[in-house]
């Protein structure tokens, strides 16, 4: 094994050992119970792995999906792509014997269930990345660098022995609007460990969907305004900051956090500080900026706090 930092086996599978997952992880997609699991303590920020693309597209609206994805599997026939077909097929679950699926069908299958939609619109898939299993309080942070390489980072400390998660819906909203999202996209119900929590304890639910809804309507109102701030938008930007900063911060929210919103959040306070030369105002949302910026993109705790020195 590689040193640590350096290759995806900083994490493993359960149900399989990293070796297997590095000889292509064949029973991925017809094991429900395959996911990935960090092997030591991650610190808050620290890159898990770089995951190259298996097969990607860039969407024409002209055209479907279903004979774009035909397409672009061609691709995948190549005896130069023998390793990436191998792990694509692999995201297929198991077929019905008696109706059996066609290539196209279950090719479309795998990009409507694991695709990320990257820079220029390209629609990619991504082995690591579909292996990770969904949570609506995820402790893990896809974004991507071109139209074929995404990285993971941590985005709080993961101790080991913890399953990794990622956000396969968008997550500011109330249980069941999230479980609809959920059972439209992979139709099935979401049973993560925050969704089983909230379906058996209500005041933790109660207490769940207030925070989720607050950041989904402050988000929404800042959204539909693109032009600089009124004074009472900079209140619901202050306001969402704060809500977003105690979901991080406490345990009682079990740290889920929209941490690209609160960075999007600070960049426009500062913005609106800058413009009316609040300097000490400004920089503060700056050192925030640059905290959040730097866990998104890889920085450690430690590298953290000296962005904000």
């Amino acid at each position: 094994m590689a040193s640590k930092g350096r290759t995806p086996f900083d994490v493993c599978t359960v149900g399989a050992d990293a070796t297997t997952l590095m000889r292509h992880g064949s029973s991925v997609g017809s094991s429900a119970n395959l996911a990935l699991v960090a092997n030591r303590k991650i610190a808050a920020g620290e890159r898990i792995y770089m995951d190259h693309a298996l097969i990607s597209l860039t969407r024409d609206k002209s055209l479907s999906l279903d004979a774009q994805v035909s397409t672009a599997l061609n691709t995948l026939s190549s005896p130069s792509f023998s390793k990436k077909s191998s792990l694509f097929w692999s995201l297929s679950p198991s077929s019905n014997v008696s109706m059996p699926d066609s290539p196209r069908r279950k090719g479309v299958s795998i990009f409507k269930k694991h695709g990320l939609v990257c820079a220029d619109s390209t629609l990619a898939v991504f082995y690591l990345s579909s292996v990770i299993r969904h949570s609506c309080a995820p402790n893990v942070v896809i974004h991507d660098m071109s139209v074929d390489v995404v990285v993971a980072h941590a985005v709080r400390e993961i101790p080991e022995g913890t399953e990794l998660s990622r956000a396969r819906i968008p997550l500011n909203m109330c249980y069941h609007r999230r479980q609809h999202n959920y059972v439209a996209k992979y139709s099935t119900h979401c049973s993560c460990w925050h969704c089983i929590k909230c379906d058996k304890n209500p005041r933790y639910l109660h207490k769940d969907d207030e925070y989720r809804e607050s950041i989904g309507s402050m988000a929404a109102k800042l959204e539909a305004n693109s032009a600089p701030w009124s004074q009472a938008e900079i209140l619901t930007g202050l306001n969402l900051v704060t809500v977003l900063e105690l979901g991080y911060g406490d345990p009682q929210y079990d740290g889920f956090c929209d941490v690209n919103l609160l960075k999007t959040t600070h960049m426009r306070l500062c913005k609106f500080l800058l413009h009316h030369k609040e300097m000490q105002g400004a920089f503060k949302h700056l050192r925030h900026v640059a905290g959040y910026s730097a866990l998104l993109t890889g920085a450690t705790s430690e590298q953290t706090r000296r962005y904000y020195k």
